[in-house]
């Protein structure tokens, strides 16, 4: 997904560029921010709607092994 449009940067007189990738996670969240050239920014956000199938959470229930 890229954004384009945004502010003006000051040291270009060009609007700001923002490319973020979405990618799978458990949680929706940041998880990284570069500046790859002057006002050009790349975004790695994760989210569980990113992935094929929900996460599955690890279970807090004793297992018990009884025949």
């Amino acid at each position: 997904m890229k954004l384009a449009d945004g502010f003006v940067c000051r040291e270009l007189s060009f609007s700001v560029r923002v490319q973020v990738q979405v990618e799978c996670g458990s949680t929706d969240a940041v998880t990284g921010v570069t500046e790859s050239t002057v006002c050009h920014y790349q975004l790695t956000f994760t989210s569980p709607a990113a992935c094929s199938q929900p996460p599955v959470a690890p279970s807090t229930d004793p297992i018990y092994d009884e025949l």
